[in-house]
Order: structure tokens, then sequence, then C-alpha cells
């Protein structure tokens, strides 16, 4: 283990105990006398005693173990000098603990001059991993500066959490391999279990997928781990790559691992014997080495099948990019190397199920985030701007939704702040969808590249060329899966208006001669492609025919089977949004020509009628029906809304749903002109979420049905089941839901009168639970059924039930768990149950 200093020597004993005692066991006698001579007699009176050599080593280690610093230190010393044969990252370990320094010459003295010769032949090798590692070390806290330079927020990585998602079982073949015991416990748990981010390179030899949606801060966090790592937060770890698949689009021809490793991070010049030692170790010593590949959504290619990989298992063969990948992510390369990947959700599917693969998805900012990151960003504007701006942000619906999202939430503070440039005066309209947030923030970069002063208006109409060409640069660039440029894929001119106003970020790259240069990015994803539907909108080299093209639907369920597809997540959504009123002034003045007024409308229209013609295809999936309601969201059009909900059940299977998308919900189900029915079928819902549903006016049933929704998450619900003014039907099924739930959701069912049917079946309520519920009947005078099947409730608690309801009036049909007959005929006789009234177990339901 490769150190700088060592807190716990002990420690250190005891992991790596197993590897001393093989390497003990395999030393001549003479090589114990010597170790024998730190020791108590009384423990070598015991020692002494054992003949089996392995039994020795292992009392040898047992001794250390226990013994004090100082003793640990010498014995460290002695095995490093007299031992033979020890494996290398030991030998590492070894002189690490033992006080060396790099360059410094071994002062142990010895009367063995075999064992100096042995010095002298390992402390070469050593020093060289010791100064790549420094150096490996350098260069991974030069790009964690770089990329946190603006970051606002402080990153605690014990304290940022993900989600365990998924874990998908060895397949065909690997289904033979054996348990992997170095798997976290929280492996294979429910995909709504918490883990801190720092807690995800604790572990060894895992494969880890990251996942987030653009702008959650993956590649900020990956980077925050690599500078973890190199203040030695991760000991198990002796070496730490971390690539970009942006970086590696500029790559197009095949490289060994070898080459790509030292092509990122190079050796010392013209020292083959570095590179050689240290990919040595890489070799020898896989479960020390970690990969970090960030960014698996930019990647031009996709992962090669790794049924389809030939001759991958030398690491010194050069291969196409896509199958030295995947040889890493599927085992067939270094096969106990720690690898984590970052990319967008829907592409987790590339993994191909290796074997100890972890899904862990990345969750937004909760409102005490949001204010926190506002704080910060605000903080040097002066206390009176500061809560002004906070105020809107936290006070104002759209923006909080928004915010939600990290990248998001800056973009948000970077648009308040613009908003109350002028005099401290709010003199712009507050944007009320995604889309209307990038334009105010185009405006605002824009001001900072004209100076203030200057209305949108005269914004736009000064800088349209510049803008125009941004514009097509983005929308090229998402056509050829690019987001880093060259020097020659942008003019000097255009670098210097991206650079300034801020819409691009000037980035160092490596070459695949090993040449450094420099290239340009947005300064988001998100950002390019706002300004590439913007190029849509607006161009004349689009027809309208090649514009209904772009507008696609994706899924957020992902399939084995999917190609992999651009890396948008977005585009589809600006180009709806600016197919809204309040952009088309903007987009006139974009457009500049004769005519440009009906050229622009009659190019909304367009994506108007295709979102229309979406509206009435009966394949709509839930999934696909959330980004149709986004869709629509970021057009504010209610006549359009109302044509989706002309279905009266919305149901969503499987999903995460994020603010924006029960927004987006609650936009179109208020357009509707019937009831609507929701239904959450395991879909994940933040508690925060539920604070949308009073806008949702017209859903009059609700349902839940998973094992995520918990007592906890029913409290929460119930904070808001009386504003849902339309609110008939509620199915809390099939759940987590105990008495404690059950209190709190009877508790506020009292203030909803218009309750008529009340369905708890499947849950894990008992006598009392059910009691509570009883006791709320009183307050529902429009009840007409109860459904309370399979749960644990006990028969004198089913007879208690009967009993209660036969009272109550208007219900008419009651379902219970099964009972024996002689049970209902004694609950009927006791209660007198009206004839009239439907009594039926679950077993005959």
């Amino acid at each position: 283990m490769t150190m700088d200093c060592l807190e716990d020597v002990l420690g250190l004993v005891a992991q790596e105990a197993s590897a001393l005692v093989d390497l003990l066991s395999e030393q001549d006698d003479q090589v114990l006398e010597k170790i024998f001579t730190l020791m108590d007699p009384s423990a070598l009176e015991k020692i002494g005693s054992l003949v089996n050599k392995k039994e020795r080593a292992s009392a040898i280690v047992e001794y250390f173990k226990t013994s004090d610093h100082v003793a640990c230190r010498s014995f460290f010393e002695s095995i490093y000098q007299y031992c033979e044969e020890i494996p290398f990252y030991l030998e590492t370990t070894l002189v690490s603990i033992a006080g060396y320094a790099a360059g410094t010459n071994f002062t142990h003295t010895s009367d063995n001059d075999d064992a100096s010769t042995s010095q002298n032949v390992k402390r070469p090798r050593i020093d060289h991993l010791q100064r790549y590692t420094e150096a490996l070390k350098v260069m991974i806290r030069e790009n964690h500066a770089r990329v946190t330079q603006a970051v606002v927020r402080e990153i605690h990585l014990n304290d940022t959490w993900v989600y365990v998602k998924q874990k998908n079982p060895p397949r065909g073949k690997d289904r033979t391999l054996p348990p992997q015991s170095y798997l976290d416990s929280f492996e294979g748990e429910e995909s709504d279990r918490k883990v801190s981010v720092e807690s995800l390179l604790k572990t060894p030899g895992r494969i880890l997928m990251l996942l987030g949606q653009a702008g959650s801060g993956k590649t900020l966090l990956v980077h925050c781990l690599g500078h973890s790592w190199s203040e030695n937060t991760f000991p198990s770890i002796h070496l730490l790559f971390l690539l970009e698949f942006r970086h590696l689009n500029l790559i197009s021809q095949d490289l060994s691992l070898k080459e790509l490793l030292f092509l990122f991070y190079p050796a010392r010049e013209d020292d083959d014997e570095q590179s050689t030692t240290v990919f040595d170790f890489i070799r020898s010593n896989p479960q020390k080495v970690c990969f970090i590949l960030d960014g698996y959504d930019e990647f031009r290619g996709k992962l090669t099948n790794p049924t389809e990989l030939r001759d991958i298992t030398d690491p010194n063969i050069s291969v196409p990019m896509a199958d030295l990948i995947s040889g890493l992510c599927s085992r067939k390369i270094l096969p106990e190397c720690t690898m984590l990947v970052t990319c967008r959700p829907r592409d987790v599917s590339d993994m191909f199920g290796s074997p100890g693969f972890i899904a862990c998805e990345l969750q937004g900012f909760d409102q005490s985030a949001v204010r926190e990151y506002a704080e910060q960003f605000f903080r040097k504007k002066g206390e009176e701007f500061q809560k002004k701006a906070i105020n809107l942000l936290m006070e104002n619906r759209h923006f909080l939704s928004m915010s939600h999202v990290p990248g998001l939430c800056h973009i948000c503070c970077v648009c308040v702040d613009y908003l109350f440039s002028s005099d401290g005066i709010l003199e712009h309209q507050l944007p009320r969808s995604l889309t209307e947030l990038y334009m105010q923030i185009l405006m605002a970069y824009l001001k900072r590249f004209s100076g203030r002063g200057t209305c949108n208006e005269n914004l736009l109409k000064m800088n349209r060329t510049k803008v125009i060409e941004i514009n097509q640069l983005a929308l090229n660039g998402l056509e050829k899966s690019t987001l880093v440029f060259t020097e020659n894929e942008v003019s000097p001119e255009l670098q210097e208006f991206g650079v300034r106003s801020g819409i691009l970020s000037c980035v160092m790259l490596k070459h695949q001669d090993g040449s450094s240069g420099c290239g340009f990015t947005f300064m988001h994803l998100t950002m390019q492609e706002f300004l590439a539907a913007l190029h849509l909108m607006t161009s004349q080299n689009f027809t309208e025919r090649q514009l209904k093209k772009k507008l696609n639907l994706k899924s957020r369920w992902t399939t084995k089977i999917d190609p992999k597809t651009v890396f948008t997540d977005s585009l589809t959504l600006y180009v709806c949004g600016l197919a809204a009123d309040t952009c088309t002034s903007s987009l006139i003045l974009l457009k500049g020509s004769e005519g440009a007024s009906a050229w622009v409308q009659k190019r909304q229209g367009a994506v108007h009628d295709v979102l229309r013609g979406l509206a009435v295809s009966a394949s709509q999936t839930g999934p696909k029906m959330v980004e149709w309601c986004r869709c629509v969201y970021e057009t504010q059009d209610a006549e359009l809304a109302k044509a989706i909900c002309s279905r009266p059940q919305f149901e969503l299977r499987n999903i995460r749903l994020n603010i924006i998308d029960m927004d987006s919900l609650a936009f179109v189900t208020t357009a509707a002109d019937q009831a609507i029915c929701l239904d959450f079928g395991g879909c994940s819902i933040d508690l925060e979420c539920l604070e949308t549903l009073p806008s949702f006016k017209n859903v009059d049933h609700l349902i839940f049905r998973s094992r995520k929704y918990d007592d906890k998450f029913a409290e929460a619900l119930s904070a808001f089941l009386s504003k849902l003014k339309s609110l008939q039907q509620l199915d809390f099924i099939s759940s987590a839901l105990t008495d404690v739930g059950a209190a709190k959701l009877s508790r506020a069912l009292k203030d909803c009168p218009k309750i008529t049917h009340l369905n708890v079946s499947d849950n894990s309520l008992k006598d009392e639970g059910m009691r509570k519920i009883v006791e709320t009947l009183s307050r529902l005078p429009n009840i007409l059924s109860i459904l309370m099947g399979k749960n644990s409730i006990s028969t004198e608690g089913i007879i208690t039930l009967v009993e209660s309801v036969a009272a109550c009036t208007s219900l008419k049909e009651l379902h219970v768990e099964y009972v024996n007959s002689f049970a209902f005929s004694r609950a009927i006789k006791r209660s007198a149950f009206p004839s009239h009234k439907r009594l039926t177990p679950w077993g005959e339901c």
C-alpha cells in the first residue's frame, strides 16, 4: 500500500495478515530467526513448539497484531530487509510503513550481504512506483482544481447520497462464478437504500455505475473522489485513473491499456523503466487499481458485447476503444480491478450484467440544499440582495422545481441574479418553463458580453450573427456526438464571444499523438441542447419534415436490445418550449429576414401538430407519457394539454419521478374535462414531490402500489390529501403500510368528505391500524367500500371490524382477510350486518 504516512500500523498487520503469513511460511529458517529477535521469550517458547511452518508464520503475525507501534515497525523493516520474493504491492506497503522516503538509502545495519543486495534490487522498483504515484496524485489534484474552480457549494462525499438502483446477477456462463465476498452488504437491496458517495470506493473489486441526469453532478463528484484518493482516503487503492469519455472520443486509433493510461497520465519523460514498472504493478495487482470513466452517455460508440470480444485478455494488445473499455467492465482485462462508470440512467443496460455490477443513482437537491446553495451563490451580493434573491427562488414554484437538479439550481441562481441586475427591480417575466429559463440565461450571457444597460431585444439584434453561429456549432456537435471542439472547429471570433460571454469554456485536450492543445465545450450539455433547438427553430436549412423527425419521446425504461442513442435528453423538450407564445418574439429576431413572423409561427405550429399526434397514440407507455407531459408543459399550452386527457387513467410504472415531472403531470391533468386517475406503481418519488399534489385539480382517484411506499411516505401524503378537492378514491395497496402509517392516513381522511372508496389491501396492518381506519368512517359520509384484505388482522379484529361498519349507513361493501365460516357467522350474528351490504372474505374476491 503506497502512502505518505501511516496512522495505524497495527491495523495494517491485520489487513495484510493473510499475505504476511503466506510470505513468512515460504522463507528460510534463517529469516525467521531474524524476526524472532524482536519477540518476547514467552512468545518464542510457544512458537518453538509448533512444527508446521504455516502455523509458525501465523503465530508470528498474531503476535505483532497485539504488539506496539515500535515493534510493528521493526517487524515490517525486518521483513523488507530479509525476506525474498515479496509481492510487489506488499513490498510498497512495507517500505512506506518502515519509514523510507523515495530516493534514500536503506539504513538498517545488516550482517548479511545477500540481504543488502536484495535491497538494492528492490529499491529502484519501489522508487519508480512511488514517484509515479505522487505524480499521478498531482495530476488528479490539478484536474480536480480545474473542475471545481467555479463550484459554489463545498462538496462533502460522506454526506452526498446515492440510491442503490439494481443488481445484475451473473448471466450465462458467469453463473458458475463463486460469490464475490468483497461486495458490500447493500448490494442487492431495494433500490431506494441510501449510501454515501464516499462509500462507493471503500470496498475494492466492484463494478459500479453512477447514474444521474444531466446536471446532477456526476463529473464533479468523481473528480472529488479522485481528489479524496490523492489525500489517502482509500488506502486499499494504490493507483486511480480518471478518464472522461468526451476526451476518449478524440482517439480514433487502436490502443492498448498501457498506451491509454500513459497517454493521459504519462510516466516521467524518457523513462521506459518507470512505465514498465508501474504497468507490471497494475497487471500483478489489479485489486489495488481503480478506473473511473466519466460520461459514458457522451461516448460516440457503444460498449462491445463481452461475448464478441476476442484476444482481449492481454492488456498489451492494441484494440478499439469500445473493446478496451468493455474488456475492463466485463472483467476480461484486470478482472479484480475497481471500475466506476458514470452515465445517464437509460444507458445502464450497456454493462451487460457484469459480475458484481452495482448501479447507484444520484438524487437532486431538496429544498434545504437549494437554500444552502443559493446562500453561497449570493453571499457576496449583500444581505438585502441575498435575502430578496433567495425568497424569489424558494417561493416561486417554477424556480424551486427546476432547482432540484444541482446544475439547474446554478442556472436558476444566474437567472435570478440577471433578473435583479437592473437597479434591483424585476423587469422581466419570470420563467415558467425550462426553455424560458434558458432563454433568460442566454440573455444574461449576452449582457455579460455586451455590457449592462442593454434590453433583451437589442441584445439579440447586436449579437444575432454570433448567436446563429454558436447555435449551429451546438447542433453540429449533437449530430456528431461531439462535446469537445478543437481550435480548428471554432473560429477565433466565436472563441472570443463564447468564452467572454460564458457560453463556452476552454479546456486542455490530450491528442492521440501525446501532444496537448486547447479545446472548447459548452458551459453545460443542457445549454448546448438549448442552443441546438434554437437553431432548429430558426434555420432555413431545416424543413418542417426534418424538424418533425427530431421530435421523439424517450422512454425511461431500458432494454438490452436498445441501440445506444444520441446522448441528448432535452433537445425535444427545448424545441417544444420554443414553440410557446412567449418565445415567438425572440425567434423572429433571430430569424431576422422578411416574413420572419409568419415563418416562425408556421414552424411553431408544426411542433404543436406533432404533439397532438402523439396525444392520440394508444401505444404511448407510462414513461413516454411523462415525457409527453414534459413537452406539453414546456409549451404552456392548456388546449394542447387537454388533448392528452382524453384517457381517464395514467399508469406510471417503475420510473423515478422528480418535481418537474410532477408539475408537468399537474399541468396536463388540470386541463382535463374529466376526472383523472393517477396510478403510481413502483415509481420512486421523493417526499418533497408530494407537495405538488394540491395542483392536481381533476384527480379523483389516486393509486400507490409498491413496497417503497411506507409509513414515512404515508405521513408525507397525509399532509396534502385534504387539498385534493376532487379526490374520491384512494388505493394504498401492496405497500409497506403499518399501524403507524394507517393512523396518519386516518387522521387525514377525516378532512376528505368526498371519499367513496378506500383500499389498503396487502399491507402490514394489524388490529390497531384497522381500528384507526374504522374510527374515521363516521367522518366519511359518502364512503361506499373498504378493502382491507391480505393484512395481519386477527379473527377477533375482523369480527370487531364487521361489528363497527355495520352501523355505517353509506357503506355498501367490505372486503376483509379470509376467515373460516364460523367466524363469519359469528360476526354477522353479533353485528346484525345488513343483508343489503356485501361482506366478502379476501379469498373470495
